[in-house]
């Protein structure tokens, strides 16, 4: 029996599966990526020896200091690596240990989640490990299998001591980081190569080893592509000409209305407090339609200077196919946000945050979010403080 009617057999009999919480999911991701650094503790060097032992198989994937995280990701309990583009729940008697993370090629000093780990439950089979991860390369991928979805498929066998094989899954990234910041993406432009690895170990007899395989081959037909491996929708038409009031909130002096509202024949947007203290205050930025194409946001940074303890709101733009906008502050929770403005039938909606204390608010970036989990894009804001930039005139 050929190893494509194995693959598609298994896919029948999980493919109705649920697969729960994909936003919820991404949320807690983001959460526990911000508190890596608190999270490290012991257990260095065995994580250490794994890596290495790893590198052997796939050299130059990921560094050598990889962190352990807890706590383990109980079996059918999604967990989403959403730089890496894919998601994935473990297989019945498997747990996913830990997430392993690494430098970004090119900046060493910025760490990425790189993939995870998966063990049995019951530490058996012995020495059994699963490794699921990327690679920007991408073999020849000529009289390869294919999963229902249409992406091509091999499996390895095993060239080292331990080592069962390897599953290799087409996973092209339709979203790429800018040229100067690692925190800007940019999801436009054809797909970039990248392949998801599978890789299994065990220290076992051939049972231990089909087991591997067998949890191997459940999580190659069941991984999820999220994020940055799906093709992102078709651009909006650009009718961005009008004057349109996009929506309006918060009251007194700080209440604020988003304009939709070009200038000198240039689309722009701009953000009106009408009832600010001695004189009302607006702030207007133009717009490059295929810059909100590329990065899904374009936002204006308002503090509240007319007021006593001053306060910070953030006004913007997103693409019209954007369900939420996500704000990412220095050492605080993240910020997720609904947009408002989806009936004016325009090619952009509009979000707001609440008011924010000026102390807290170091914006690093805003990432636009559709309706099934892709990321449109990200607009890189660097840490920004608002309230230390030049105050807003009337």
């Amino acid at each position: 029996m050929s190893l494509h009617h194995d693959l598609r057999e298994l896919f029948a009999r999980i493919q109705d599966a649920p697969w729960p919480g994909e936003r919820e999911a991404f949320d807690q991701f983001l959460r526990r990526r911000r508190r890596r650094g608190q999270l490290m503790a012991g257990g260095v060097a065995l994580a250490l020896a794994v890596v290495m032992g790893a590198a052997l198989v796939l050299p130059g994937l990921w560094s050598n200091d990889v962190n352990q995280v807890v706590p383990i990701t109980p079996s059918g309990t999604p967990r989403r690596i959403a730089e890496q583009g894919f998601g994935l729940a473990a297989p019945a008697g498997w747990k996913i240990a830990r997430k392993l993370t690494g430098p970004i090629p090119g900046f060493p000093a910025k760490s990425i989640d790189m993939g995870v780990e998966l063990k049995p439950q019951s530490k058996t089979p012995s020495g059994a490990t699963i490794t699921v991860t990327t690679d920007a390369r991408e073999p020849d991928w000529q009289g390869a299998s294919q999963r229902p979805d249409g992406r091509s498929l091999q499996m390895r066998p095993g060239s080292g001591r331990g080592e069962v094989g390897q599953y290799a899954i087409q996973w092209p990234s339709y979203c790429r980081r800018g040229p100067v910041s690692v925190l800007t993406w940019t999801c436009s432009g054809p797909p970039q190569p990248r392949t998801l690895l599978i890789t299994g170990y065990t220290t076992g007899d051939a049972e231990a080893r089909q087991q591997v395989q067998q949890a191997m081959q459940q999580i190659a037909m069941s991984v999820q592509p999220i994020t940055n491996a799906l093709p992102p929708p078709p651009i909006p038409t650009d009718r961005l000409q009008a004057r349109v009031l996009l929506g309006k909130g918060g009251e007194g002096p700080t209440s604020w209305e988003a304009w939709l509202e070009p200038r000198g024949g240039k689309p722009g947007f701009s953000v009106r407090f009408p009832h600010a203290r001695l004189a009302p205050v607006s702030k207007w930025q133009e717009l490059e339609p295929s810059t909100l194409n590329a990065q899904g946001t374009s936002s204006i940074l308002q503090c509240l200077s007319w007021e006593p303890d001053r306060g910070v709101i953030i006004v913007g733009l997103a693409r019209a196919d954007s369900a939420t906008v996500q704000i990412e502050l220095n050492k605080q929770p993240l910020i997720q946000l609904p947009v408002f403005g989806r009936e004016r039938s325009l090619p952009v909606v509009a979000f707001a945050s609440p008011r924010l204390r000026p102390a807290m608010v170091l914006v690093n970036r805003i990432t636009a979010v559709d309706a099934a989990g892709r990321m449109l894009g990200s607009e890189n804001r660097q840490g920004r403080a608002p309230c230390n930039l030049p105050p807003a005139y009337p």
